[in-house]
C-alpha cells in the first residue's frame, strides 16, 4: 500500500512547496491547507516525501475545512 500512496501526485521542488497555497509553519511543523478528500492530503504527502521529508515525522491529519468539514492536511516534521 505504501507503494501505491507514494506513487499518487507530483513531485513538488522547494519553491513550490514554499508556494503552497495555505501552507503554514506551526512550532516545527510545516502544514498545508486542509483538503476536504483525504485522496488530495495523500497526493501532496507523495509531494514532500518524494522533496526528502522524514516519513517518519510527515502525515496526512485530521483538520476542519473552511466550511466546516472535517478534512485532511499535511503535516511535516523535517526534511532528510
Amino acid at each position: 500500500m505504501k507503494n501505491s500512496i507514494l506513487n499518487i501526485g507530483k513531485v513538488l521542488n522547494k519553491e513550490e512547496l514554499l508556494n503552497i497555497k495555505g501552507s503554514a509553519v506551526t512550532g516545527s511543523f510545516l502544514e498545508s491547507r486542509c483538503y476536504a478528500e483525504q485522496s488530495s492530503c495523500l497526493a501532496a504527502l507523495s509531494s514532500v516525501l518524494g522533496y526528502g521529508a522524514n516519513p517518519n515525522d510527515s502525515r496526512c491529519v485530521s483538520c476542519i475545512t473552511e466550511s466546516g468539514e472535517s478534512g485532511f492536511k499535511v503535516r511535516v516534521g523535517s526534511v532528510l
